[in-house]
C-alpha cells in the first residue's frame, strides 16, 4: 500500500477507534447517572415516602380507614417502561370501592430524572379520576410535598376543605 493512502487509512482507523471510545465513555456515563438516579429513588422512597405514607395510614386506620401501600419494583432496573412504583391506596370506611379506590403514588421516571406523582380521587358519581400531581426531582421530593400530597388526598377523600 501506497504511503500517503496508508497514512489516510491510519488517520481514518484512529478517527474511528476515538468515536467508538467517545461513544462507550457517553454510554458509560448514561449508565451511572441511571444507577445514581435510581438509588437515589430507592433512598427516598425508604427514607421519605415509605415514612409518610405509613404515619397517614396509622392515622386513617385508627379511624376506620385503612389503608395499603404497595412498592412495584422494576423486573429490570435500567427499564424504564416498567419504573419503580409506591402507591398508597385508602378504603374509606374499609370499603373496597367498584370504581377503585383513592390513591397517591410516586413513579420513577428514570430517562428524565424525575420521579412522578400521581392522584386518583373519587367523583361525587362514585368514580375515580386520575391526574398527575406534578414531577419532581430528587432533590424537591421533600417530607413537607408528601405530606402536602396526602392531605390533599384527605381533603378531596373525606370532604374537608
Amino acid at each position: 500500500m501506497e504511503a500517503s493512502r496508508r497514512a489516510a487509512l491510519k488517520s481514518m482507523l484512529d478517527g474511528f477507534a476515538l468515536k467508538q471510545q467517545e461513544e462507550n465513555r457517553e454510554r458509560d456515563d448514561r449508565r451511572v447517572a441511571l444507577e445514581q438516579f435510581l438509588s437515589g429513588y430507592a433512598d427516598a422512597t425508604r427514607d421519605v415516602i415509605r415514612p409518610c405514607f405509613e404515619e397517614f395510614s396509622a392515622e386513617l386506620a385508627a379511624r376506620g380507614h385503612p389503608c395499603t401501600v404497595d412498592v412495584d419494583q422494576p423486573a429490570d432496573p435500567g427499564d424504564s417502561a416498567s419504573a419503580a412504583k409506591i402507591t398508597l391506596t385508602i378504603f374509606p370506611n374499609a370499603v373496597t370501592l367498584a370504581h377503585g379506590n383513592p390513591s397517591n403514588s410516586y413513579k420513577a421516571s428514570p430517562n428524565q430524572r424525575k420521579v412522578t406523582s400521581n392522584r386518583c380521587t373519587m367523583t361525587s358519581s362514585g368514580g375515580i379520576v386520575a391526574s398527575v400531581i406534578g414531577e419532581y426531582s430528587l432533590a424537591e421530593l421533600t417530607r413537607e410535598v408528601v405530606e402536602q400530597h396526602l392531605f390533599d388526598l384527605a381533603a378531596a377523600t373525606f370532604g374537608a376543605t
